[in-house]
C-alpha cells in the first residue's frame, strides 16, 4: 500500500444527530422560504384535493411517516427494490418514483435508516437554491467511505466561514472573463485530443475525454503539463494515469457504500478497501508532486491559476487555517469535479452524436459555417463565436440533462419546511434526485430521447425545454467551475464535429452511478475523419 504522508490522517464522518437524521445546526438563519406544495397531472384525485387544501390551510401538512416509501424487507431495508445494486441507483430510484406514482420519497438502504428524497422541481430548486450542505456533520448520506477521498474539499466541506474564505480565494480564478483568458490554452489541449484520435477506427471516447479534460485543468489550474494524452496513446491503459486512477477510486468506493453502511468497520475488511486506499495514495502522491512544481516555478500575483492563489494564500499571515491538509482536498476536488465533470459531458455528447446521425449533421454544419468564416483557422474562434453556436450550446445542455455529473445531491434543512406537501424537520437531510427529475416525463417531452434543439428556437412546442437546466445546482452551494466546464466543453465538441465523424460500434456503454455517471466499460465509437 502506498503509505503517502497526504492520507496520513484518519477521517471519519460523524454527526450528532439521532436515528432519524435530525440534528442541531451549529447556527440558524431566520426567514429560510418554504418550497411550495406541488402536485403533478398524474397523482389521484384524492391526493390532489388532499395537497389543495393543504395549500388552504384546511388540514395539517402529512408527516415525513406519510412519505411514500417502497416495501422495507427485515435486515435489507428497500436494498430489494434497488436490486442490491449500488452502481444503478439513479435508474433504479427515477422507476421507484414512477412505481410509487410519487414525486417524493423514502428510501432506506437499511430499516432503521431513511431518507427522503425528491424529483418535484420546484421543490428541489428552492432547496438547492437556499439550504446548506452539512456533508461533514450528518449522521446519514455524508460521505462515508469517500471521505477518504475528498476530505474537506470545496464541494464535501461544510456550509460556513471556511467554505466562504475558500470560495473567495479560488472564485475569482473561475469566474467568466478569467476563463474566456484561457481559451488558447483550451484550444491547445484540444488540438492535442484531436492529433492523439489521428489513426481512424475505435477509440473509447471516456478515456479520451479524460485525459484531455485532465491535462487541460492541469496546464490551466496546476500550472502543471500533465501529459495524459501522450500517456494515453503510449498505454492506453496505463495504470498510472490520472484516469485510470480516478476510475479506479470512484468504482472501488462505491462498491464500498453499502458495507460502509453496515458498518463503518466493514469495508477494511474486503479486497477492494485495500485497491481503493492504494488509488487514494498513488492520486495523494501526484498532487504533491504538482505542489512542488507550481512552487519551483514561482508565484506571481498575476498568475491566474487556482493552485497559486491558493498557495499564495496558505503564505500569508492569518491563513494559518489554510492547512497543507486543505489545500490537498481542494487539489483533489478539482482533479475529480474540474475534470470529470468535462469529460462525462464530451464523452456521453459523442455517443448521443453516434446514435442521432441527422443531429450530428446539424451540427457539423453548424460548426462548418463559423469555421469557413474563420478560414478554419481554430486560433481565431472566440468566446463570443461559441456563444453564438446555438445548436452546439443546446448539445450540451441535452447531455447534462441526460447525465448530470452529480445525478443525486444532498441538502440540510435548515428550519421546519414543507416539502411536497410533506411536513420536513430541521436538520433532516434530502437528497434531490437530479437524474430522475431531468427524466420526468411530466417536464420534459419524450424524456430519455436527446435533442439538442429543445434548448432553441428551432423547434416544435411541444419540444421547448420549460425548465432550468439545474445539473449544476443552483444556489448557494452552486458548482464553482460551471463556466469553466461549459466553455471547456463547447470548445473540445466543436473540434471533435469539425474533425471527425462518430459512428456507434457493437460494445455498448454500462452506464453506471460511479459518484458521477459513467461507463464502465468506456464508450467506444468508430470515428471518420472529415478533413
Amino acid at each position: 500500500m502506498n503509505s503517502s504522508k497526504w492520507v496520513a490522517r484518519k477521517r471519519v464522518a460523524s454527526g450528532s444527530g439521532g436515528r432519524d437524521g435530525t440534528r442541531a445546526f451549529p447556527f440558524q438563519k431566520s426567514g429560510w422560504p418554504q418550497a411550495g406544495v406541488t402536485r403533478r397531472s398524474l397523482r389521484s384525485s384524492s391526493r390532489t384535493r388532499a395537497a389543495t387544501s393543504e395549500r388552504d390551510g384546511t388540514r395539517a401538512a402529512r408527516g415525513i411517516e406519510d412519505i411514500p416509501m417502497p416495501r422495507v424487507w427485515p435486515l435489507v431495508g428497500n436494498l430489494p427494490a434497488l436490486d442490491f445494486d449500488m452502481l444503478h441507483i439513479p435508474a433504479k430510484v427515477r422507476d421507484l418514483y414512477d412505481e410509487l406514482d410519487t414525486d417524493t420519497m423514502r428510501l432506506a438502504f437499511l430499516p432503521k435508516s431513511s431518507t427522503v428524497r425528491t424529483r418535484s422541481y420546484e421543490d428541489v430548486l428552492l432547496i438547492l437554491k437556499t439550504w446548506p450542505k452539512m456533508l461533514q456533520s450528518r449522521s446519514s448520506f455524508g460521505l462515508g467511505i469517500f471521505s477518504l477521498f475528498l476530505g474537506e474539499g470545496l464541494a464535501s466541506i461544510n456550509s460556513g466561514e471556511t467554505h466562504q474564505k475558500l470560495n473567495g480565494i479560488m472564485g475569482p480564478c473561475f469566474r467568466k472573463v478569467t476563463t474566456d483568458q484561457m481559451l488558447l490554452d483550451f484550444k491547445r489541449v484540444g488540438l492535442r485530443m484531436v492529433q492523439s484520435l489521428s489513426t481512424q477506427g475505435e477509440h473509447d471516447m471516456q478515456s479520451i475525454a479524460m485525459a484531455a479534460t485532465v491535462d487541460s485543468i492541469g496546464q490551466l489550474h496546476f500550472g502543471t503539463d500533465l501529459k495524459q494524452l501522450e500517456l494515453l496513446t503510449k498505454e492506453p491503459s496505463s495504470s498510472s494515469s490520472v484516469a485510470e486512477i480516478m476510475t479506479r477510486i470512484t468504482q472501488e468506493g462505491q462498491m464500498l457504500m453499502l458495507p460502509s453502511l453496515v458498518d463503518q468497520g466493514l469495508p477494511k475488511l474486503l479486497p477492494g478497501f485495500q485497491r481503493y486506499l492504494e488509488a487514494i495514495g498513488a492520486l495523494d502522491d501526484l498532487i504533491e508532486n504538482v505542489i512542488e512544481q507550481r512552487r519551483a516555478k514561482g508565484l506571481k500575483e498575476t498568475d491566474l491559476d487556482v493552485l497559486s492563489s491558493l498557495l499564495r494564500a496558505s503564505e500569508e499571515e492569518g491563513n494559518e487555517w489554510l492547512t497543507k491538509s486543505l489545500l490537498r482536498d481542494q487539489l483533489t476536488t478539482l482533479f475529480f469535479a474540474g475534470s470529470d465533470t468535462t469529460a462525462s459531458t464530451i464523452a456521453w455528447s459523442t455517443f448521443e452524436l453516434a446514435k442521432n446521425p441527422e443531429t450530428q449533421k446539424r451540427l457539423q454544419e453548424e460548426v462548418d459555417e463559423l469555421m469557413d468564416k474563420l478560414d478554419g483557422e481554430v486560433e481565431k474562434i472566440s468566446a463570443r463565436d461559441l456563444d453564438q453556436l446555438k445548436l452546439l450550446n443546446g448539445a450540451i445542455k441535452e447531455t447534462l440533462r441526460l447525465y448530470p455529473p452529480a445525478p443525486v445531491i444532498g441538502r440540510d434543512c435548515p428550519e421546519d419546511a414543507l416539502i411536497d406537501g410533506f411536513q420536513i424537520g430541521k436538520g433532516q437531510v434530502v437528497i434531490t434526485d437530479l437524474y430522475a427529475l431531468n427524466r420526468d416525463e411530466k417536464l420534459w417531452h419524450e424524456p430519455d430521447a436527446w435533442e439538442p434543439r429543445r434548448w432553441t428556437e428551432e423547434v416544435e412546442e411541444d419540444w421547448k425545454a420549460t425548465k432550468q437546466l439545474i445539473s449544476f445546482a443552483p444556489g448557494l452551494r452552486s458548482c464553482l467551475g460551471k463556466y469553466f466546464a461549459i466553455r471547456e466543453s463547447s470548445l473540445f465538441l466543436l473540434l471533435l464535429l469539425y474533425h471527425f465523424e462518430f459512428e456507434p460500434t457493437a460494445e455498448e456503454p454500462q452506464l453506471a452511478h460511479a459518484v458521477t455517471i459513467t461507463s464502465l466499460n468506456g464508450i467506444k465509437l468508430k470515428l471518420r475523419k472529415r478533413r
